[in-house]
Formats: C-alpha cells, structure tokens, sequence
C-alpha cells in the first residue's frame, strides 16, 4: 500500500489515485468511469481516530482520466494539519456508490509537521 506524504499547509499537489477493482478472474484493473451515467465522485478523509477530518465532498475532486479512473483530490490549506489519515473515494451512479479503494481499506496520507525554512 502506498502512502501519499505532505507536509503541514501544502496544498499545490494533488492526491492522484488510479480507482481499482477485480474483475472477474479477481485481477485488479482500472474503473472505466466513462462508462458510469449519472457520474460524480466524492473524497473522505478521517484521522487516526476515525474522526472526520474531510466530510464527504465534491469541492475538489476531479476526474483526470475517466477511461483508467484517474482521479485527483485537491487539499485546501487548513486541511492539511500534521497526522496519520485515511482516505477515500466515491463514485455515485445517481444514489448508488462504490467506496474506493474497493479492497475494504483506505488511501493512507500522512502528514508532517512544517519544515522550518531558514531566514537570510
């Protein structure tokens, strides 16, 4: 499992994730989010606690590529606090949904503190 570090108020990258699922021989491949109608896609995220850190949203998140189900969820600033996270992704067919990743676990982000920067 991969771990999408940051440090403390960075928010110019975004989290990129490439959704998955088995399919029937219980390899994992892409999710064809072109094929979806009635589309949107939301982001979670939680602290270690399970206390929600990001509730449920839309604000954010973008389609990069819907044929590969190339994702992305733009951090706001104040988000960004330094801690261990879990995360996921939503995709809604109207009121019907699949949480990503589909394996039952989550996205892990973790946070650091700000690296202090030295003065001239």
């Amino acid at each position: 499992m991969s771990v999408h570090r940051m440090t403390a108020g960075d928010s110019l990258t975004p989290l990129g994730v490439q959704l998955m699922q088995p399919d029937e021989s219980g390899n994992a491949v892409p999710v064809n989010l072109s094929t979806i109608t009635n589309l949107s896609i939301t982001f979670i995220m939680t602290d270690s606690e399970g206390e929600t850190v990001i509730a449920e949203t839309t604000h954010g998140v973008t389609i990069v590529t819907a044929a590969t189900g190339l994702v992305q969820y733009e951090f706001e600033e104040t988000d960004v606090v330094a801690g261990e996270y879990d995360a996921w992704f939503r995709v809604y067919s109207g009121t019907k949904f699949d949480t990503y990743p589909s394996d039952g676990g989550s996205l892990k982000v973790r946070v650091i503190d700000v690296i202090p920067v030295a003065v001239p």
